[in-house]
């Protein structure tokens, strides 16, 4: 019975359109924790701290605060990525300079120091414009 309802997960998650930024770096599904922590969640997810989730569900500008793309997870790595390249990381943001993606990145601890911060600062900077 746990294979049958196991495989019936996998079809419904195959066939999905929810979930794309998940799939990315899982594509089978299971009862383990990928991460667990609340601001790497909002990465894993593309949920809540970036601006395109908040245009989807809230009507916000999609667009970062940099103004320079929209906000996404992509966009997320590019910035921090680029802020490797031209040395403007502090000690805790440090990132692995030839990650290609967010899995990468996800699997490295200094990287996920980096990227937890990163969104907790989003998530903050948001906050203080709403009020």
């Amino acid at each position: 019975m746990r294979k049958n309802i196991r495989q019936n997960w996998q079809i419904l998650w195959d066939h999905s359109s929810k979930g794309k930024q998940v799939k990315k770096l899982s594509d089978k599904v299971g009862e383990e924790r990928m991460l667990g922590d609340f601001y790497l969640n909002q990465i894993i997810t593309d949920h809540r701290a970036f601006k395109t989730y908040q245009n989807r569900f809230f009507g916000k500008s999609p667009w970062c605060f940099c103004g320079k793309d929209e906000g996404t997870v992509e966009h997320l790595r590019n910035i921090l990525s680029l802020n490797v390249m031209n040395g403007k990381t502090s000690d805790i943001i440090t990132l692995k300079k030839n990650s290609s993606s967010i899995k990468e990145l996800l699997q490295d601890s200094q990287s996920r120091k980096g990227m937890k911060l990163t969104v907790k600062n989003i998530l903050t900077q948001e906050m203080d414009n709403v009020i």
